[in-house]
């Protein structure tokens, strides 16, 4: 299962680096901001497809970070270009990377695997013992001695 969102995730940054080019390509202003922007993004994807690929604890969070991150820049480059369609794709994309990084993250932080409701085995076959408090009336007794043989 971890390769098959390894390759949707591949394949979904991809499409959200195609479509942002797309859309800088178009942009009348700020265009030297948003080229900084895509190869920071560019770096921070590449960290994150190695540590998916690693399987690190850190790579799905990060995921869900870049992918929120790049929800936002559609957002700045749909009021810079005003292209719906292409604004559509990237929407769809980031959202979908999104809710899958939050699900792996669910999953990855699970720990019902690794641990049980069971006790472990040198405590379980010890029976436990109950504790007889005495009553009022056997407190003024005294305790029968044994008999030695």
């Amino acid at each position: 299962m971890g390769a098959l969102r390894l390759i949707i995730v591949l394949v979904l940054l991809l499409f959200n680096f195609i479509g942002a080019l797309f859309l800088e390509t178009r942009m009348a202003q700020y265009f030297s901001l948003e080229l900084v922007l895509m190869i920071i993004g560019f770096i921070i994807m590449a960290g994150i497809l190695l540590g998916l690929l690693f399987e690190a604890r850190w790579a799905w969070p990060l995921s869900t970070i870049f992918f929120a991150a790049s929800l936002a820049n559609a957002v700045f480059l749909y009021f810079n270009v005003r292209s719906f369609l292409v604004f559509s794709g990237l929407l769809f994309f980031n959202l979908l990377g999104l809710v899958l990084s939050v699900i792996s993250i669910k999953e990855e932080d699970d720990f019902s695997a690794e641990t049980t409701d069971t006790l472990p085995a040198d405590i379980a076959d010890d029976e436990p013992k109950s504790v007889v408090y005495p009553s009022a009336s056997e407190e003024t007794e005294e305790p029968k001695k044994k008999k030695r043989k």
